[in-house]
């Protein structure tokens, strides 16, 4: 399995944005998904599909179950 560290700043994100909606803290994970598509147009490694994938699905459960 690959560590997220390694991938980069994005997928980190990502790691904690999952972490904090397993939680149930939907404020936090609202920030860092926004950090995540704010780090995008400049992060100098492309974006893989599934990060994208997971963005978008992660943003769609916190509006499922946050409002």
């Amino acid at each position: 399995m690959q560590k997220s560290y390694s991938v980069g700043p994005k997928t980190f994100l990502l790691d904690q944005a999952k972490a904090a909606i397993q939680a149930k803290d939907y404020k936090t994970a609202r920030a860092l998904l926004s950090q995540a598509e704010a780090a995008a147009p400049t992060n100098p490694q492309l974006i893989l599909e599934k990060d994208v994938a997971r963005l978008s699905f992660y943003r769609g459960l916190v509006e499922w179950r946050d409002g």
